[in-house]
């Protein structure tokens, strides 16, 4: 008999493409029916947005421990005493600045994180929004020609690392589009001029009218995320209008399944 989750799940829609808001007061107290039903939730609509939370770094890790291994991050991204949780914020003194482009998070790592939490500590008056694109839709919707030219290839980062152009979710067997459009330097099989005529190609679909949505972070809110099903990007810091501080934690993964 299945078991049912002690939490019933209301979900509305964040967009007409992506992501859903749900209404979780409680996220220390997950029992493992509404863990399911939240992975469930990310299989459909990739992107879960959870408002009204009050995180310390610990319950944020906590959380993210929920669905996995938390992974530790560098010293210089992460807070002092918690390599678990990766600061992001517009003030250059206390963290690098954030890639401003289409891309999963750690792409460029063999074993990519299989989810991204985000957790807005503090938010400007206006600026620093999120851009999120469905992968998934972004490939279903490729025309005819581009997915030929990159059906079986791969792109390739400045370590040597490659990663499929296309990927498999490793849950429900879908294809999407898997790129780090700051950080690919070529795309095997392709020369240079080949290889950025695709990648635009690639990143303009990804943003075609319609297909993203924006969003406008508010003190408390915490975003969960599936990277084989998202493709998010930051958007200039210097839109921003006051300090912005956020929180990132992430799900250890597998190597990425090619398309």
């Amino acid at each position: 008999m299945a078991v049912r989750a002690r939490q019933t799940l209301e979900l509305r829609p964040l967009s007409p493409t992506v992501g859903v808001e749900l209404a979780l007061a409680d996220l220390f107290d997950l029992d493992s029916a509404t863990v399911e039903a939240l992975l469930a939730a990310l299989d459909q609509y990739a992107l879960l947005l959870f408002r009204g939370q009050h995180l310390s770094p610990e319950q944020l890790i906590a959380i993210t421990r929920r669905f996995g291994v938390a992974e530790r991050f560098p010293e210089a991204r992460a807070t002092n005493e918690f390599p678990e949780v990766c600061i992001v914020t517009n003030d250059p003194r206390q963290a690098p600045a954030q890639p401003v482009y289409w891309h999963t998070d750690g792409a460029q790592q063999p074993q990519p994180p299989s989810l991204s939490l985000f957790y807005a500590v503090r938010t400007p008056s206006s600026g620093g929004e999120t851009l999120f694109a469905d992968a998934r839709d972004a490939y279903d919707s490729l025309p005819a020609k581009l997915r030929q030219r990159i059906e079986g290839r791969r792109a390739i980062l400045p370590s040597g690392l490659e990663q499929p152009l296309v990927r498999v979710h490793p849950r429900t067997g879908r294809r999407a589009i898997y790129a780090d459009f700051g950080r690919t330097v070529g795309i095997t099989g392709l020369d240079r001029d080949d290889a950025r005529t695709v990648l635009r190609a690639l990143r303009d679909h990804v943003a075609r009218p319609g297909a993203v949505y924006t969003h406008s972070w508010a003190p408390g809110e915490l975003a969960l995320w599936d990277n084989a099903a998202l493709l998010h990007s930051a958007t200039s810091p210097d839109a921003t209008d006051g300090h912005r501080v956020m929180w990132r934690t992430s799900v250890r993964g597998d190597s990425v399944i090619s398309g």
